[in-house]
């Protein structure tokens, strides 16, 4: 008995690594296959079918229904958030709060009234979010004085406003930073 199950698990494992072998060296040759087809564009097809199948999620849908409602969802989906996919964001409750953020009219002193430049300060709010360390939304960090002193210098430099403008609007920034950030959580 001892024998034969010894000989039972050899005989398992024996197949179970030939079986395994043989899936991989098929995966492989599709793999192959594929990128033979498609070339170099194979990391723009994927990253195509990646898009798609976000844009078609039913939980992101429902997540940007929440904060732009469910017309506003969908036109999100089909014209904004590929702009947000194109820069590696993917958390659909940053989007969504960046989206609101920017259509609400109250901001348009900060997004502007073009909608491209909007959209654009949109996707930088929500990169520095997603950059960013925990540490710049607590006001007595070291995080949070080198963020805001580094950015209203270079506001300045960008800009040539005074330091008071470039701090009022930093402090914006901050702000707006804040909101998505808890809306991530």
């Amino acid at each position: 008995l001892q024998y034969a199950t010894a000989g039972g698990v050899a005989g398992y494992y024996g197949a179970n690594y030939y079986g395994d072998k043989l899936a991989k060296e098929a995966g492989e040759a599709k793999k192959d296959a594929i990128l033979g087809y498609w070339g170099e564009d194979y990391g723009k097809r994927q990253q195509y079918l990646y898009d798609k199948k976000y844009k078609t999620d039913p939980e992101n849908m429902k997540v940007l229904q929440k904060y732009l409602g469910a017309y506003g969802a969908r036109e999100a989906m089909n014209t904004q958030v590929q702009a947000f996919l194109n820069a590696g964001i993917t958390d659909p409750k940053a989007i969504g709060k960046a989206l609101q953020l920017m259509n609400n009219g109250k901001n348009r002193d900060f997004f502007g009234q073009d909608p491209d430049e909007a959209l654009k300060k949109a996707v930088a709010l929500t990169e520095w979010n997603r950059d960013a360390g925990k540490g710049i939304y607590d006001k007595n960090s070291r995080a949070y004085q080198v963020f805001r002193e580094q950015t209203i210098k270079e506001i300045q430099r960008n800009s040539g406003v005074n330091a008071n403008d470039a701090a009022n609007e930093v402090d914006k920034i901050i702000g707006y930073l804040g909101q998505i950030e808890l809306a991530r959580q």
